[in-house]
């Protein structure tokens, strides 16, 4: 026969504590023995065979069988901290033969854990010192209390979320001695999120403060990072959040609006949108929009064939090839009209290394004498040094073009690089002469990997920088 026993923890007025987490150990002693022990919790992976388990909602079931011998069974409940237990039952000889047995006397299957006595955290208070943050108050300082305050663990993460939970970043999140600082940095209402593993892989206990910002205008969003379906802006119908921050939709037509999408100077022409769908054998349609798609001003932009891919449950990407490169700031939205779980999408950036670059958006200039004027760097005198940062060569260039002009029969400029080792390399280039704008062509030594490019005009130089681009 099976006896289950149901463990709890009280407090000291009896009264259930419905979120311990203490780890209890069971020992058995006569005639059965503990074949198993369950909290209920999926995540934990502890040992269904073990003799030690943490509690799940205050709770923990125990399971006792009989062996073959009649006799009296204690059963012994410990754990760190609290008053232990101990239950005393008898095991009566069965008064008619059974055929057949579930187990034989010599074989236990037993798994025996070490006993590891421990003060999960249990509960996490939050205490903001205000919840409304604006720019004359743009930061709150988050103080946070442990219970029980001699908690065996302090792995606590403190994470910014939208209230559907999907991670944002509408504030900084600074960890202190006390708890967490905040600094807004756009509109908006969110929680901030304060959790704890317990040492485990996965959160066992967490509390939540709603918090709201207001005049700092709206975060724009990077394309080039997995945008989930649940950052929307606005949608054109109510809509379903379901599991990884996704979104089910049905056969109707359905605009899903992104604000502030920062392509960047560069930009992008390749897209990856993420979707499950299992609904038939024909590809389904996902129009791309340049804003709100149900405004009159806005533009289709493109449209793509999302395959089958037998996804119900979940989404993968398909990547597409845009008609025409995206620059710049951008309202953007997609509108489907099919069953499918719309996962989220994702832009592929320009390489910079290898793309048309203007003058005029470097990342860093100066020098005694430029202009700048639109895309293009003018009137370049003496010591001016226009600087770009972070372009991947990869397995690398020899060749760069150039397109400018000067009165000056030759104009020499420094083309310097530095690599992620920290090493200056110099190469010179020698500009003809020439009245309007031209493009030259030079040979360099191999540029490979992540450099940062300088190009340094030196005295007597009287130069027109309109671009450059270095060629695979």
């Amino acid at each position: 026969d099976l006896l289950f026993i149901e463990i709890n923890v009280v407090d000291k007025n009896g009264i259930v504590v419905a979120n311990a987490r203490n780890r209890v150990r069971v020992t058995v002693e006569g005639a059965a023995r503990l074949v198993g022990l369950d909290n209920g919790d999926s995540t934990d992976y502890d040992s269904y065979k073990g003799d030690n388990r943490r509690l799940f909602s205050g709770k923990l079931l125990a399971i006792i069988q009989s062996t073959l011998e009649p006799g009296e069974v204690t059963v012994g409940i410990k754990s760190d901290g609290l008053w232990g237990k101990e239950l005393v039952f008898t095991s009566f000889e069965c008064d008619e033969p059974v055929e057949g047995i579930s187990i034989a006397s010599e074989y236990y299957p037993k798994k025996t854990e070490e006993y590891r006595p421990e003060k999960p955290v249990r509960k996490i208070e939050l205490y903001p010192t205000r919840n409304m943050l604006e720019p004359d108050t743009s930061t709150a300082g988050i103080t946070m209390k442990i219970c029980p305050e001699d908690a065996d663990y302090s792995d606590i993460e403190f994470t910014c979320l939208l209230p559907n939970g999907t991670p944002a970043g509408l504030c900084e999140i600074e960890r202190t001695d006390y708890g967490a600082k905040l600094t807004a940095r756009s509109d908006g209402a969110y929680i901030i999120r304060a959790s704890c593993r317990n040492g485990s892989d996965i959160t066992q206990v967490y509390s939540e403060v709603n918090m709201m910002n207001s005049g700092f205008g709206s975060l724009a969003v990077d394309p080039y990072s997995f945008v989930s379906a649940a950052m929307v802006s606005s949608c054109s119908r109510p809509y379903n959040l379901i599991e990884r921050s996704a979104i089910s939709t049905d056969n109707v037509r359905t605009v899903f609006c992104f604000d502030e999408v920062d392509f960047g100077e560069s930009g992008t022409d390749i897209i990856r949108i993420s979707c499950g769908y299992s609904s038939g054998s024909e590809p389904v349609r996902i129009e791309l929009w340049s804003g709100n798609a149900d405004n009159p001003d806005a533009e289709m932009t493109d449209s793509f064939e999302f395959e089958a891919n037998n996804l119900w449950d979940n989404y993968a990407p398909q990547e597409y090839r845009l008609s025409k490169r995206i620059r710049g700031k951008h309202t953007i939205s997609f509108v489907i009209s099919n069953s499918l779980i719309f996962g989220g999408f994702e832009f592929v950036p320009v390489n910079r290394a290898y793309d048309k670059l203007y003058a005029a958006t470097n990342d860093d200039i100066y020098g005694d004498d430029y202009v700048v004027s639109g895309l293009q760097v003018t009137d370049i005198g003496n010591n001016v040094n226009i600087s770009f940062k972070g372009l991947d060569f990869g397995e690398g260039t020899e060749r760069i073009v150039v397109c400018g002009k000067t009165p000056n029969i030759l104009n020499s400029i420094q083309l310097r690089y530095t690599g992620e080792d920290g090493i200056q390399h110099t190469q010179l280039l020698e500009f003809m002469q020439s009245e309007l704008y031209t493009e030259q062509k030079f040979r360099l030594d191999r540029i490979s990997g992540k450099n940062d490019i300088s190009f340094v005009f030196m005295p007597g130089s009287r130069f027109d920088f309109d671009w450059f681009r270095f060629e695979k």
